[in-house]
């Protein structure tokens, strides 16, 4: 019987053993099918944040996703998750995450480990260039106007290189105004609490208290009555007043409940009539006491006119600076209010002093004065400009040599150099009219070299592609003796930046795999689908062969730069540009930077970086370089919204957004 047994437990030993290997041979082939498809990514959640000093309108910034200017409000928006830069103008001032309550305060901006913290120094001098700069000039929020900023600041590249001391043009306030004013905003923003006196402890009680003496209350005097001529400032005086057991601290003067002043005496102008002055004066125990005086002010019957003093007439040379200044002009009874200045009817000037560089010959200069009551004077001044070569009557002439005239393919970020055949005297507006094709002006700046008679327009904002533009040098502009310019005509056409979509063609995307639209989970491609590439899966298959640092796409046509250069540069998009247009690659130099659409051509959706071993990004095996990381690169499409912006592309997930030229990434020519 027990060999039985023995036998059956042998059985029973076998056969688990033969259970446990199969369920190990199940496990690896299940693990071998198993979906390697990464899920898909969670949608990037779009925030709204506030920025401050009071709340900041117009402050330039840029995000991943998003660029511009904040709001009438003080918002921006940007990614969760994502920093933000901000601008001053063209000077960068920080590159911050946002906190989770989605405010950034100057601060933040400077990275202080204290938010509270509003004496800083660098904080304090942040904050004293914001309210410099601000055109609201009221207390809930700062506004900028970008191109005051960018003019004043044009020339300095970081924040630290600010001079405070030499900034023109603007108000600063004080180290202790502007911290006053941080410190208000962070208390209405509740980031820090308002200070409030410690409270004096009561004092102990007397447990025998002296007798409460009688108090004698105050006499108030506050002088006799008062009557005046229209314009007179009328004088009032408590000294009268008197206490008998103490002294008088405190005195208060109102008008009909209304308080004038509160110390002893003071001076004011009324106006015409009657005004009843109430007195009050307090003394050292608390008693108080009133007195009235009457002031009557009578109009007076005339107003005497002012007197205009243009000052004395000038005879100058050629070319030099002349001021005029009306400061000796008077008002026997009044005040001057306004100062005018005409040649033959036209305004000059509406400042009591003004310089200015008139023409050769005679003017006569007419200066107006207004008092407060509306009466005026004039006066004139005469100026006398003799020429500095009076046999000089040769006109110049002017000769635009960048770009060259009717010239083509010119690029979009060009300037205009001018050169002239002497010494002009200073460009006014009018002298220089620059139009494209629809005969709307370019706006520019202008600087000139006087040692080399050179003149450059720099247009505010790069031209348009493919368009014709005519500048015309009007004959308004003059040399030094006074000889106008013979009229230059200039004509040149912009480059044509649009991408050569001529050979691009659909590519299949490289998705083969159909996701629920409300949890983003994978299953079987239905009529449900419709809309998504792993439904369709339409397109031409992607075709590609490799030589020499060279990748073809067999599709469409197009080469494309693979070697080291590819996974190591991050440089401007004027250097990418410039490196491109400059590049000799496998016998070739006719290389340039990709537009979008030829960068999106190489994509394949259906990967991303790091999905498969040995993948460099959503983009075909035969590439082999590709960066590890920040993987955006360069391409040749302006950004329409934003003419310093443009477009890039993302090799790990096939994103794209626009960015500022300045910003470094890397490039893949294409030919």
């Amino acid at each position: 019987m027990q060999f039985f047994i023995k036998m059956l437990l042998s059985i029973i030993l076998i056969l688990s053993f033969n259970a446990c290997g199969g369920s190990s041979s199940s496990n690896e082939d299940s693990s071998s099918t198993k979906d390697t498809t990464p899920p898909p990514q969670k949608p990037k959640q779009h925030l709204v944040g506030t920025v401050y000093d009071d709340v900041i309108v117009g402050i330039r910034y840029q995000t991943e996703g998003f660029s511009g200017f904040s709001d009438a409000n003080g918002h921006f928006n940007y990614y969760e998750g994502k920093k933000v830069k901000f601008f001053l103008g063209n000077i960068p001032i920080a590159d911050v995450g946002v906190n989770k309550d989605r405010r950034v305060f100057l601060s933040d901006l400077l990275s202080l480990p204290d938010r509270g913290d509003y004496t800083n120094e660098k904080l304090v001098k942040l904050a004293r260039l914001l309210q410099g700069f601000d055109t609201d000039k009221t207390d809930d929020k700062i506004s900028l106007n970008q191109d005051q900023v960018s003019s004043i600041l044009k020339d300095i590249k970081k924040l630290e290189d600010v001079n405070l001391s030499s900034i023109s043009g603007i108000t600063l306030p004080t180290k202790e105004e502007a911290s006053k004013r941080v410190k208000d905003t962070l208390v209405k923003e509740k980031v820090i609490e308002e200070e409030k006196p410690e409270p004096e402890p009561e004092p102990e009680p007397n447990p025998n208290p002296d007798p409460i003496p009688t108090n004698n209350p105050p006499i108030a005097n506050a002088g006799i009555d008062q009557n005046v001529s229209e314009g007179t400032s009328v004088s009032l005086d408590a000294n009268g007043s008197k206490d008998s057991d103490g002294v008088i601290v405190g005195w208060k003067w109102f008008e009909n409940g209304v308080l004038l002043a509160s110390g002893q005496s003071f001076s004011k102008v009324f106006s015409v009539g009657v005004h009843t002055i109430t007195l009050e004066v307090t003394d050292n125990d608390g008693a108080s006491a009133t007195d009235m005086v009457v002031i009557r002010v009578n109009a007076s019957s005339a107003n005497n006119p002012p007197i205009a003093n243009a000052g004395i007439d000038q005879n100058v040379s050629e070319g030099t600076s002349v001021t005029l200044d009306a400061s000796a002009s008077s008002d026997s009874d009044g005040v001057i209010v306004s100062h005018e200045w005409f040649e033959n009817g036209t305004l000059l000037s509406s400042l009591q002093s003004f310089s200015k560089i008139f023409d050769v010959g005679t003017h006569n200069i007419t200066l107006e004065v207004t008092d407060n009551d509306g009466a005026s004077a004039t006066d004139t001044v005469v100026v006398v400009v003799e020429s500095n070569s009076t046999s000089d009557t040769t006109p110049p002439t002017a000769n635009i040599t960048t770009p060259a005239n009717n010239a083509t393919n010119v690029a979009f970020d060009t300037n205009i150099t001018i050169v002239f055949s002497e010494d002009i005297q200073p460009i006014q507006d009018g002298d220089i009219v620059f139009k494209d094709s629809l005969n709307q002006d370019v706006n520019f700046t202008s600087s000139y070299d006087g040692n080399t008679f050179t003149l450059n327009l720099i247009p505010n904002q790069n031209l348009a592609a493919d368009t014709n533009y005519t500048i015309t040098l009007e004959n308004s502009i003059k040399d030094l003796a006074g000889n106008n310019l013979v009229q230059v005509v200039h004509g040149f056409k912009t480059e044509d930046n649009t991408p050569p979509t001529a050979d691009l063609k659909v590519l299949k995307t490289g998705q083969t795999k159909c996701y629920k639209f409300d949890t983003h989970e994978e299953e079987t491609c239905n009529e449900s689908h419709k809309g998504q590439d792993g439904y369709y899966q339409k397109g031409l298959a992607r075709s590609y062969s490799r030589a020499n640092d060279i990748v073809t796409d067999n599709v469409t046509g197009l080469h494309w730069q693979d070697d080291s250069i590819v996974a190591t540069n991050e440089i401007t998009w004027q250097e990418a540009k410039d490196y491109c247009q400059n590049l000799s690659l496998g016998g070739h130099n006719d290389w340039r930077l990709p537009s979008i659409e030829e960068l999106e051509s190489i994509i394949d959706y259906g990967r991303h970086g790091g999905d498969i071993q040995g993948s460099i990004g959503a983009i075909d095996f035969i590439f082999e370089n590709m960066k590890s990381s920040n993987l955006w690169y360069w391409s040749s499409t302006a950004y329409s919204f934003f003419a310093l912006d443009m477009w890039i592309v993302n090799f790990y997930n096939g994103d794209d957004h626009a960015t500022d030229k300045s910003n470094d990434y890397s490039i893949r020519c294409v030919r």
